[in-house]
């Protein structure tokens, strides 16, 4: 209506199906234009499936990348398996059974010529090496000139097994028992490994060397001299290969492993 004459200009009848058109238009309408947004802006790449041609030859791409990295990383991995046997003395396993790598990457190792050439050097380096590991333990010379003191007393639970490769003996003692040096020496290794825990090793006369693991606490450090019978840690149950307090002793002599039982009573 006119403000000053009061004169009827416009009128609109509202009805419930009026209201329903009006509310059906505009939410058409409103969709309309969120729809165009993402199909005909670069906002359709993040609508699932809607993914440009080259986004998706890339994911191809890295998919098939992947695929041949994986192929790779299984030979190696076999790759180290054998050299590990290789140096054990066993027989490599074949690869035969290996899945084939891919094109990109086929040929480029070649791994039963890689196990032969190990396997060779191998034997010629235990021609020329007087320290490689013999097929049995070795006795010490002039070993009636020493008396081995035993490092600790107690309950021997794994005795010393070449074949095994088990090169110690185990032995079981209280938790506060004092682990002894065995021989006159100097401290040539004190320290801790994730395996074997509190590792000490002693340098003694004639090429012979002992070395004690898995105990609780060191009481020597490296290049301290340190007398037969002389405490150079503490009985523990320290690294991942351990099941209980015990002291795993070893006795090496010119680089291959001896039999402490054969030396000394525990």
């Amino acid at each position: 209506m006119n403000d000053q004459t009061f004169e009827e200009k416009f009128s609109l009848k509202l009805t419930p199906m009026n209201l329903f058109i009006a509310l059906s238009s505009g939410i058409l309408t409103f969709t309309g234009l969120i729809l165009s947004l993402f199909f005909f802006t670069p906002l359709k790449e993040y609508v699932p499936g809607y993914a440009d041609p080259d986004s998706k030859r890339n994911v191809a791409y890295l998919i098939l990348k992947a695929d041949s990295l994986q192929n790779v990383v299984r030979q190696l991995n076999d790759y180290i398996e054998n050299q590990n046997d290789i140096m054990r003395g066993k027989e490599p396993k074949s690869d035969r059974d290996a899945p084939p790598l891919s094109d990109s990457v086929s040929g480029s190792i070649d791994l039963q010529k890689i196990y032969e050439n190990d396997s060779l050097f191998k034997l010629e380096m235990e021609k020329d090496n007087p320290y490689a590991l013999e097929e049995k333990s070795v006795r010490p010379d002039n070993i009636s000139t020493y008396t081995f003191m035993s490092p600790l007393k107690g309950l021997i639970t794994e005795k010393f097994n070449f074949p095994d490769e088990h090169y110690a003996v185990d032995v079981v003692a209280k938790p506060s028992e004092a682990v002894k040096a065995t021989l006159n020496g100097t401290v040539i290794f004190a320290s801790w490994t994730p395996e074997t825990g509190h590792v000490i090793g002693i340098q003694h006369p004639n090429d012979l060397i002992s070395i004690y693991k898995h105990n609780s606490v060191l009481l020597k450090k490296v290049g301290t001299f340190v007398n037969a019978g002389d405490a150079i840690a503490i009985v523990g149950n320290s690294g991942e290969l351990t099941t209980g307090a015990h002291l795993h002793f070893e006795l090496w002599y010119k680089g291959n492993p001896v039999n402490p039982e054969e030396y000394m009573v525990f």
